[in-house]
This record gives structure tokens, sequence and C-alpha cells, in this order.
């Protein structure tokens, strides 16, 4: 039933036109249809005295209509009292001529209450007929769009609901865990989060709603790691010593020795914890921590044990400027072993002199996932740099091949809840500490007018011999783009001989805009917010970020942490776009710690939007709230971990497939 396409129920209303509009808005199927949840409710069960509407609250007022008159101006309406024995209430509808009731009639009406001179009105209420079958409910709100009304919305979950009322579908919960957790059943926890009966029944509703999909959620991770583990890797991290003859003694070390500085223990610690997953066979890690923390590093450890291993690895970067910072580190560090760039899906390993027959690190953007002839490469490690803008389509398009491990690197900390809710089958591994000898980067928070005072900061960095940043918000339209602002600080300092890279930009182009400024030629780099990913100039001391304002919290943490990388100490410049400076921007002037950024930048955006989750992996929470519902989350996680051990998953696949579609892949390539 839930999976039943909606063009093929016959729905009062549902012609061509609202058909095509609940398709592009992702409204298929009555599964589709049931989960859009209202964005409110009317509370119609009683109606209220006049006497006792409260203003800031949407009130249901029963009264008599006293005396209709105009009011003029550029408000132009009616207004008039609603009166009882008991008091009476002012009523403001503007922008109409006349009213569908006369002076001396008894209504109802519905609407917003506030306050004019310390009393209470309401401005453009809604008539309430006598008869309407909403009358003595809660009543639904939905989100509403000129193709997709609320009302239209209203009528049309209220007859898939009688449709499911009359044929009730199997709860696809299994009725032990349900029992356990004393949660509603599902057929009237549909009813009840639509039409509740109650404040408490809607609570239980949306209790039951919430874990239904964190358990889904948390039983398509548990499956993934429960298919690992039967095709020979324990899908979790070992506590145990490494078998012994499986690497050569003190992998850590040998590696280490490689690197231009000595690792953190931290960095140790975490080289340590990807050993002991290696030699418990094919893994899944998410490797975390602050900007700058080392993290490549440690992900380059990993490459290096699978090449000691006699077998190559893909580490796939977001960006080609990325990427090629990456081989130059990596030819750098893995020295004995191939390390080759590969940036364009045309090239084949066959064709231009890839490696076939021995094992080598390749270095590259997504295009390496195309790469012709990969298949014969025999890969068994994928390192996933910047995993946030890796959705789940594409990580089932990692996990191809039950025994190729793999690495997601995060750009900057995740929330636990995130991590649970987004990457239940990934274990954690955190670096905690950046390596030593680094400057304290400061942040300065201006409005609008700070213009010239950001100028001058970048001045005077440069002429002690820094380097700057200065990102703009867009490439081009308006003062604040990277092609104005490149053209203005080119009038202002052309001693600074600005260069300029955005997304627009030939891949040789920006290449070469870089490389100028790494090397000195240029001590000024303009640019869009491509600059977030991942681009090390260690002398490079200040930033500029226009537009702060519009950008999240953690993109703005990872942005400054391009500056202050060296021995020197850093200055990151958030210029707003407008007169004030927003009290969230004012945070990241006394929050430095990524951790701490990550969880505001969760309570300000919510799960759906953290780290363009909403595009890039959200799995499509549309009950659950990461982060208003953590203890359904953990308790989801250890029923839904404890019923895949069990082996009772048959159940479960098809409920999953409705749900989360995009995992389905994520399973079937455990």
């Amino acid at each position: 039933m839930l999976q039943r396409l909606l063009y093929d129920i016959p729905v009062r209303g549902l012609g061509p036109k609202r058909s095509r509009a609940l398709n592009e808005g992702g409204v298929l199927t009555v599964r589709d249809a049931l989960f859009l949840l209202p964005r409110r409710y009317e509370d119609l069960r009683r109606p209220l005295d006049p006497c006792e509407a409260l203003p800031r609250r949407r009130c249901l007022v029963r009264g008599t209509v006293g005396p209709l008159s105009m009011t003029r101006g550029p408000k132009e309406g009616i207004r008039f009292s609603l009166v009882s024995p008991r008091g009476s209430i002012s009523v403001f509808c503007f922008h109409v001529k006349r009213l569908p009731f006369r002076e001396g009639d008894q209504v109802m009406l519905l609407g917003p209450v506030g306050e004019f001179n310390q009393r209470p009105v309401m401005v453009n209420p809604k008539l309430v007929p006598p008869g309407s079958p909403e009358l003595g409910r809660i009543a639904p709100v939905y989100p509403s769009s000129k193709a997709l009304p609320s009302w239209f919305l209203k009528g049309l979950i209220r007859e898939l609901l009688e449709i499911l009322e009359r044929s009730p579908i199997e709860d696809p919960l299994p009725g032990p865990v349900r029992e356990m957790r004393s949660l509603m059943g599902f057929n009237q926890a549909l009813r009840e989060i639509h039409w509740p009966s109650s404040e408490a029944s809607w609570a239980a509703a949306r209790r039951r709603l919430v874990y239904h999909e964190l358990f889904f959620l948390q039983a398509a991770f548990a499956l993934r790691r429960h298919n690992r583990s039967l095709r020979g890797g324990r899908g979790t991290l070992q506590t145990s010593p490494p078998a012994a003859g499986r690497f050569p003694p003190d992998p850590v070390g040998s590696y280490s020795r490689n690197l231009p500085f000595r690792p953190t223990p931290s960095q140790e610690d975490c080289m340590v914890r990807i050993l002991r997953a290696f030699e418990s066979g094919p893994f899944d890690l998410l490797l975390q921590g602050d900007v700058g923390s080392g993290k490549t590093a440690v992900a380059l450890f990993a490459g290096y044990l699978c090449l000691m291993r006699g077998r190559s690895a893909l580490f796939i970067s977001p960006t080609e400027i990325l990427a090629k910072q990456t081989f130059k580190v990596a030819s750098s560090v893995l020295k004995g072993f191939d390390v080759h760039l590969v940036t364009s899906s045309e090239r084949t390993l066959e064709g231009d002199g890839l490696p076939l027959d021995r094992p080598a690190l390749l270095v590259g953007t997504t295009a390496l996932l195309h790469l012709k002839g990969l298949e014969s490469l025999g890969h068994r490690l994928v390192i996933v740099d910047e995993q946030q803008r890796f959705g789940v389509a594409q990580r089932a398009v990692l996990a191809r091949g039950g025994d190729v491990s793999l690495l997601m690197v995060s750009a900057t900390p995740i929330p636990r809840t995130m991590a649970l809710g987004l990457y239940g089958d990934l274990d954690v591994v955190t670096l905690e500490s950046p390596p030593p000898g680094r400057g304290e980067v400061r942040t300065a928070a201006l409005p609008a007018e700070g213009l010239m005072d950001a100028l001058r900061a970048v001045e005077r960095d440069l002429r002690s011999g820094g380097k700057a940043f200065w990102v703009c918000p867009a490439v081009s339209c308006g003062p604040a783009s990277a092609e104005e602002r490149f053209g203005w600080l080119k009038r202002r300092i052309p001693w600074a001989s600005p260069a300029m890279v955005h997304g627009r930009m030939s891949p040789a182009e920006k290449d070469a805009a870089v490389t100028s400024f790494r090397e000195g030629r240029s001590s000024l780099l303009v640019g869009t917010t491509v600059l977030e990913v991942g681009i090390d100039v260690p002398d490079a001391t200040v930033m500029v970020v226009e537009g702060a304002d519009m950008m999240g919290l953690s993109q703005l943490h990872q942005l400054r942490g391009r500056v202050g990388r060296g021995n020197r100490d850093g200055l990151c410049v958030l210029l707003c776009s407008s007169r004030e400076v927003p009290e969230r921007i004012r945070a990241l002037e006394r929050v430095r710690s990524g951790f701490e950024v990550a969880e505001l930048d969760l309570r300000e955006r919510g799960s759906g939007t953290f780290h363009s989750t909403a595009q890039h992996g959200d799995p499509g929470l549309r009950v659950a709230d990461l982060r208003r519902d953590l203890g359904l989350l953990e308790m989801a996680r250890e029923d839904a971990r404890g019923w895949v051990v069990r082996g009772d998953v048959e159940g479960l696949l098809e409920e999953l497939e409705g749900l989360f579609p995009g995992f389905i892949g994520l399973i079937d390539g455990g």
C-alpha cells in the first residue's frame, strides 16, 4: 500500500497538474504523501470567549459582530469588535471591502491575536462555518505553495488516511521491538500525527515515527556491517594487537620517518587504530579532526599499509587543486611506491601507462571512480577526502566489492548525533590535537562598512612578508564578487600582484593562480569559497571573507583554517554584508575549536543542512531531528544492531527500500 504510486489511487482533485507538482516535490507514493507532515496545528476543539484570547497565539474566538467601520490609509479595510457578555476583542480585516457576515451575526473567527494599545486584537482572521468538520478537533496546516495549497494537501492526506483505515497495513516494525519500547502502532501513529486527538497522542505518534525512521536507518548501517563481516571483515575496530607477520615490525615508525615532521601522539594513535583495522579485514572508517590537525598524513598512512600489502589504493579529492596538492605530498611521503595523478575519467589504465602489474596509489577527483579499466586495478582501499561532499548514492558506488576498505576523511569535526545518524556504518577515528608550533588564528567580525579596515589589515600583513586570501561569495555580479573585488584590489594594492581563482576557470588557469600564490609571485589570492577546500600555503597569514553572514559556521571555520598553518599567527576577518554583525558570526571570535563550531552549526541550521547534507548525504529524515532526538537515536541503534545480529532481517528490507532507497546499494555493496 505505502509504495503504491499516487496516480494509481482514485483521489478527488488529483489531476495531471497537481500530480506533476507533487512529483516535482518528490511526492510520488502513498508513503511520500503520508510523510508530508503538518508544519503546525490549529486547536479547534473549543471556541474561546473574546476575553480569553491571548496575544501571540492563534485562537478560535466566538462572539457577536459589533458595528462595522471602514479604515482609511495604506491599510484600508474593515474594523469591528467581536463581543460577548464577558468581554470583547477588536478585529481588523485589511484590504477587504466586504465581509461574509453582518453586524449582529454570531460567528467563529480563527486567526493570530496581537496587541494594539495594550489590548488584544485579531488581524485578518478567517471565518469558520458552524458545520465545519474540523470543529472539535486539532486540525493540521500543511506547507503551502501556489501549485499545492494547504487545503489540497489536507484533503489528499485525509483521503489516504481513510483508505488506510479501511485497509490497515502490517506494522513494519518488529513486534518484540515495538512492545519493548512501548510504541504506538504504525497505522494509529500516521493518523495521530496528522489529526491528533490530544497533545499526548501527538507526542506518542511523533515518538513512534521518529523511532521508526531511526530504527530502519540504523538497521541499514547494521546490515552493511553484517554483510561485511560475512565477507571477511569484522566491520569494527579491534583493540587487540595486530597479528604477527602481517606487516614488517613498527609500520607506524617506518612511515613516520618519511614525514617532514614528527607525528603528534594523536596522529600516532590514529595510525595504530587504522593498522588494527587493516588486520581485522575490510573496514569502513571515518577520520575526523579539526582544521589543520594533520588528517592527510594519517590518511596517507592507510595508503602506505595497502601498498605494503601489495595492493593498490585510490585517494579521491574534491577538487583538482587539492588532488594535485595531495599528489605532491604523497609522492614525497610514499617514496619507493608508484603514485599517479588522475584528474580525467577519459584516461584508461591500459592506454596511459598506469600500473596494472604492481601496486600504486592513484590520486584524483571523483573522475577516478569512472576510470576506464578501473576494475582491473584490483584496488583494496578507497580514501575519500572532504567526505561531506559524498552522499549515500556515491558511497554505494565506493562500496561495490566486499573486500574494498573505505576511509572517509571529514573536513571539519562532526557532532556525535550527525556521526550516528549519517555515518552509522563507519567507525570514527578522531584526531584530538593539531601539530605543535602552529600559529594562533584570531578572528575579527566586522559590519559592511569595515571594508577599508579589512584592506588595511591585509596591507599590514603583506608588508611584513605574509600572504593573504580574499574570499568572495560569488564569481560575478555585485561589488563583493570575485571579479569585481579582484579589479578593485589590483587598483588599490598593485604591488601585491593579486591572483584570482574561482570555479568557472579552467583547471590550468586555477593551477597557475594557486602556483603563483604558493611560490610568492603573488602575495594575495582572490577567490570564491573554492578556497575552502584544502589549499595548504603555510606562509598565508591573513584572510578576508566577504558575505560571511551568508555562510555556515563550519564553512567559515574551514576557511579560516587556511591561515596560520606555519609558525606565524593568523588573522581571519569576517566581513558581513549587513550593518550589524549577527551574534552567530560574533561567536566565531570566541570559539576556536572545530568541535564546538560544529555543535553551534548543528543547533543553528539543523541536521538537514549541516555539511550540506541535504544535498550530499542526508538520508532523508522526514520526522526525526538529529539535534533533539539523540536519546531515541541511541535506543534505535542498540535495537537495530541486536535485531540484525539475531538474523531476522528479511522483513526489514522492504521497509528500508521505501524509507531510504539510496541505502540499498550501500547494503548490497557491503
